[in-house]
C-alpha cells in the first residue's frame, strides 16, 4: 500500500520527484552501497502515513529535512512525539460527538493558541464523547526503534557521510569519560570523542570512502587533553571532517592537516549541540482532512 501511494504521488508530481530522486541518488557512492537509504527514508514516511511531512518535502526538500522527518532517533524523538500527539488530537477533535465540548475546545484553542494537551486530557475524562480512540506515542515508538536495533542492518543503511553525521549527532550523547568499541558504542548511545569518532570511521570505511582518523593532544588546555575526529578525503585531497563530537554541528572542509588540527584543538570545550524546541502551530487544525 505504501509503495502504491508513492507511485500515485510520483505521477502527480513527476518533475518535483525527478529532482528529489536525483538528490537522493547523489548521496553516497552508488557503486558501493547496497541500496539508496534516502529513498528508503522517503518510503518510510508513506509507510508511517506522515502525509503532511511528505507534502512539505515536495516543496522544501533537503537531505537533512528528510532524515529529521523520517528517522526517529534519540535527539529528535521530541519532534516525532509532538507530531504524533498533534495528529491524534486532530482525529479526536473531529470524532467528538458533543457539540458543546467541541465549542469548548475551539474556545480553548483560540485563547491558548493550541489545544493538543487539552483535547487529550478531555478524552481521558470523557472517552464516550469521542469516536476516535487515543493511541499513545509509546505504542508506535517500538516500531521506530526496531528499525535501528540491529547494527549490521544499520551499518548498511549509513552509507554516506551526510547520513553518518546526522545519525551520530542525533542519536548519541557525548560523555567525556566513556570509551568502548564501535559495536558497544553503537548500542550504548554515548561515548567520548574517540569512541564516537571510531564508530564514525567504521561506518565511513564500510561505505567505501578513503578515510582519516586524527587525535589531538594538548596538555595546556583547560578542557579535555585529548580530542578525536574522523572524516574522508574529497576529490581534491581536502580533509572533510564528518564526526567531531561534541563540537562539530556541521560537516566541515579543511585544506590541510594543519588547518584540521587547528580546528580540532580545544574541541571538547564546546558544549554538545542542541536543537531548539520550537514548532510552528499546525495549519488548519480544525479543517477536516478529506
Amino acid at each position: 500500500m505504501a509503495i502504491k501511494r508513492l507511485v500515485y504521488c510520483y505521477l502527480d508530481n513527476e518533475l518535483v520527484f525527478d529532482r528529489i530522486f536525483q538528490e537522493m541518488y547523489a548521496i553516497g557512492l552508488p557503486e558501493d552501497r547496497k541500496y539508496c537509504s534516502t529513498l528508503q527514508a522517503f518510503l518510510w514516511l508513506f509507510i508511517d502515513k506522515n502525509y503532511d511531512e511528505i507534502e512539505d518535502l515536495l516543496y522544501n526538500y533537503s537531505t537533512e529535512s528528510l532524515l529529521y522527518k523520517a528517522w526517529v532517533l534519540e535527539n529528535n524523538m521530541h519532534y516525532h512525539r509532538w507530531c504524533w500527539r498533534t495528529q491524534q488530537a486532530h482525529a479526536l477533535f473531529h470524532s467528538c460527538t458533543d457539540s458543546d465540548l467541541k465549542k469548548k475546545i475551539v474556545n480553548y484553542y483560540k485563547k491558548n493558541k493550541g489545544a493538543v494537551d487539552y483535547i487529550i486530557s478531555m478524552v481521558e475524562k470523557v472517552p464516550e464523547k469521542f469516536g476516535h480512540t487515543y493511541i499513545a506515542y509509546e505504542s508506535v515508538l517500538i516500531k521506530q526503534q526496531n528499525r535501528w536495533n540491529n547494527h549490521k542492518i544499520v551499518y548498511d543503511r549509513l552509507n554516506a557521510p551526510e547520513l553518518i553525521h546526522f545519525f551520530i549527532y542525533n542519536n548519541y550523547f557525548y560523555e567525556p569519560n566513556e570509551y568502548s568499541t564501535p559495536k558497544k558504542t553503537f548500542y550504548s548511545k554515548y561515548g567520548n570523542s574517540k569512541a564516537l569518532a571510531e564508530l564514525g570511521k567504521l561506518l565511513l570505511d564500510k561505505s567505501g570512502y578513503k578515510t582519516f582518523f586524527i587525535t589531538i593532544k594538548d596538555e595546556s588546555t583547560l578542557c579535555r587533553k585529548e580530542h578525536a575526529g574522523t572524516g574522508i578525503f574529497d576529490e581534491n585531497g581536502n580533509y572533510v571532517l564528518v564526526v567531531d563530537m561534541p563540537k562539530g554541528k556541521e560537516i566541515s572542509v579543511h585544506n590541510d592537516q594543519n588547518a584540521l588540527e587547528k580546528y580540532l584543538r580545544n574541541g571538547n570545550c564546546m558544549p554538545p549541540p542542541k536543537r531548539q524546541f520550537r514548532f510552528a502551530l499546525p495549519k488548519n487544525f480544525f479543517q477536516k482532512n478529506i
